[in-house]
């Protein structure tokens, strides 16, 4: 799993901007799978298990469609360790 975080989400539907996401990380997330990407956008968090290659160059409501789960404000660690298949013990 990739982290990445943006202080600051992009207004209207500008391109969010994905500081330090490398075309090698990008390549390597669409050939391994299954590798996943959360990135927290201001108090918004985003799951995305696809589309690596448009991440930081899509407007904001095209990332919201892309992602696999959309949290807002503090996301329910349960629901995505159920997301990620995680079993707790």
């Amino acid at each position: 799993m990739e982290l990445k975080y943006s202080a600051k989400p992009a207004t209207g539907n500008r391109v969010q901007q994905l500081p330090h996401f490398t075309i090698e990380q990008r390549r390597f997330l669409e050939l391994w799978h299954p590798c996943k990407v959360l990135w927290r956008i201001g108090d918004s968090w985003l799951l995305f298990d696809q589309g690596f290659e448009e991440l930081g160059h899509i407007g904001s409501e095209e990332l919201i469609n892309l992602a696999e789960w959309v949290w807002y404000g503090t996301p329910n660690w349960q629901v995505l360790a159920d997301r990620l298949g995680i079993r707790s013990a």
